[in-house]
């Protein structure tokens, strides 16, 4: 009964074409709205996470939630792809910015998904909160493992983001 809650909260998260549906269409909200609701949304994910560390422990809460996460970050890199209207955009980075980017995992889909949005970094609201995120993966990254990739990461996104400009 648990793990048919969790696949279900599990398939929600996969689920994400409430972002589009929210950000333009029939359907849209203005932005205060679909961030609030976004964060809502997300705290379903975060959830997942306490159910499944009562059900099967404590490992294995951390691999699922950062499975969880950097399943999330690679499609939601994706998205970015799929549209050309600025107000998605800036839908999609609020979104990731709402995870945790506690894993190197989740670090490395956002650097590699780089092809996706790099042309989406000139929009402030975006590459704002992509500095954002590039702190939390900093403040969260083990003391033990080089800066190297962020530091990558920072140079290729700022350097993107002056040459659009």
């Amino acid at each position: 009964m648990v793990s048919e809650s969790v696949a279900r909260v599990n398939t929600s998260s996969n689920g994400l074409p409430v972002i589009s549906h929210l950000s333009s269409g029939d359907y849209a909200v203005d932005e205060d709205n679909f961030q609030s609701t976004m964060k809502y949304i997300f705290t379903f994910i975060e959830k997942v996470g306490q159910i499944l560390s009562s059900v099967q422990g404590y490992r294995a809460h951390l691999y699922t939630q950062e499975k969880q996460a950097e399943n999330i970050v690679e499609k939601l890199c994706q998205r970015f792809h799929l549209t050309d209207d600025p107000r998605q955009w800036r839908d999609i980075a609020f979104c990731m910015s709402l995870l945790p980017f506690k894993s190197e995992r989740s670090v490395k889909k956002l650097i590699e998904g780089l092809q996706f949005y790099r042309d989406k970094l000139h929009e402030p609201v975006v590459f704002a909160k992509f500095q954002e995120i590039l702190g939390k993966a900093r403040a969260n990254k083990s003391a033990n493992k080089p800066d190297a990739e962020l530091n990558e990461f920072e140079a290729v996104s700022c350097f993107v983001t002056i040459r659009c400009v």
